[in-house]
């Protein structure tokens, strides 16, 4: 009789444990599910806000990628031409920490980088002024001529360093690379500096696209914990079920639960046979909070 009432018991603890089991995922669920909500809202919210961009061509949107990678290549030529010359001013002004040379090495083309650009915007504007009488030519010129300077300097100042470098190593060869490379690289500034309003369009295009993919994938992450919560719900609950009904057809009827409110109106969405009535003796019974009650 004793043995009898201590599996009961047992029983009877298994499911408590289990139902508990199933409040701590449903308010799991409940969580990531808010803020899946909120996510994908505000992911919606940013697509609709900047729609004009969202609704650029194919051929615009690789147009863009493609000025971006090519500003970066520029970029990298200009730290292997300009590079060493940045770091020895560097050095010469007064700065033997290592880490503001590095910072002179990869910062300082960067910064004529954005000069560069930002006077391409002000060509295009100047440009644009002339055309329908707001501006002189004047202006335009001079700054396609502020340009050209900005673009003269890191060519310059590679090849200054080369022939420096080749004078002390009495070679010829390294200055002819140096040149050819510095040449290539003042081509690809100019063409920065006529290139209009392409690279603030570029910025941001990229800018959208970047902003939005984080957007996009934050809220796909909370949806997808969402559903493995769920998911993880019903498979506790079915197990519950099954272990619910043996309990009752070896020991006697026994209230389910205990359960919180709003998982029980969850089970009911997920589970319509069992709101129902059918093929359970009950539904699981609620359990207010102290709070509510």
């Amino acid at each position: 009789m004793f043995a009898g009432n201590e599996r009961e018991e047992l029983s009877r603890q298994s499911l408590v444990t289990q139902a508990v089991r199933i409040n701590a995922t449903a308010r799991r669920y409940f969580k990531h599910d808010a803020a899946a909500v909120r996510l994908a809202a505000e992911r919606d919210a940013y697509e609709k806000t900047h729609g004009e961009v969202a609704r650029l061509t194919l051929l615009e949107r690789v147009e863009y990628v493609t000025y971006a990678i090519g500003l970066f290549c520029i970029y990298g030529v200009d730290v292997f031409l300009f590079g060493a010359s940045a770091q020895f001013v560097s050095g010469f002004v007064g700065s033997d920490d290592d880490f503001f040379t590095s910072l002179a090495k990869y910062a300082t083309p960067a910064c004529f980088l954005g000069i560069e650009v930002m006077i391409s915007l002000q060509i295009a504007k100047s440009g644009l002024a002339e055309r329908f009488g707001f501006g002189s030519s004047a202006a335009r010129k001079g700054w396609i001529a502020i340009g050209i300077l900005a673009a003269l300097v890191m060519p310059l100042a590679a090849t200054a360093a080369a022939r420096a470098a080749g004078v002390v190593a009495d070679d010829s060869a390294p200055i002819l690379m140096i040149v050819v490379l510095a040449v290539i690289s003042f081509a690809a500034h100019v063409l920065v500096l006529f290139a209009g309003r392409l690279a603030q369009e570029a910025k941001t295009y990229i800018t959208y696209a970047v902003c939005y993919g984080v957007k996009k994938g934050r809220a796909q992450r909370a949806i997808d914990r969402a559903q493995a919560d769920i998911g993880g719900l019903n498979s506790l609950f079915i197990g519950y079920v099954h272990a619910w009904r043996t309990h009752n057809g070896r020991y006697g009827a026994l209230p389910s639960g205990p359960f919180d409110r709003e998982v029980v109106e969850l089970l009911r969405r997920q589970f319509p046979h069992v709101a129902t009535g059918g093929n359970v003796a009950s539904f699981p019974t609620l359990v207010e909070d102290e709070e509510a009650s």
